[in-house]
């Protein structure tokens, strides 16, 4: 099970941020008291937006939010740390990140490459071309 609680969305882009110290206040208190505490430090995000506890990511394509945190206290506890692609991740314990989400390979990628002194020949020349 993960440990990414609290996390906390940006208000204008999908980066998240989880910090230990937010951690140690709602370890034993997931109250509206705590919620409010860690509210008032949460930091501004690179894109220039707020991290906020009743935001969630937002849709790639659209930029509408996908609606997760329905309450923010109860939400204080939510270990499952949803990050899309191309958002960033901050944190106080770990080096901050930006996801990529590539595509997998397709089937033709798969198939083993036959080489013969023809094709590898062919193939040097190729790239000796390109740097003339």
């Amino acid at each position: 099970m993960s440990e990414c609680f609290p996390h906390f969305f940006c208000d204008t882009c999908s980066n998240v941020i989880q910090r230990e110290s937010d951690k140690k206040i709602v370890w034993h208190d997931k109250s509206q008291e705590a919620l409010e505490k860690i509210a008032k430090t949460l930091p501004k995000c690179s894109c220039g937006g707020q991290f906020a506890p009743s935001c969630g990511p937002k849709c790639k394509h659209c930029n509408t939010e996908i609606p997760i945190v329905r309450d923010a206290v109860e939400y204080l506890h939510n270990p499952n740390m949803i990050v899309v692609d191309g958002a960033c991740t901050f944190s106080d314990k770990r080096e901050d990140y930006m996801v990529r989400i590539v595509e997998a390979p397709t089937p033709q990628h798969n198939k083993p490459i036959k080489r013969t002194k023809k094709t590898w020949l062919r193939s040097c020349l190729a790239k000796i071309a390109k740097l003339f």
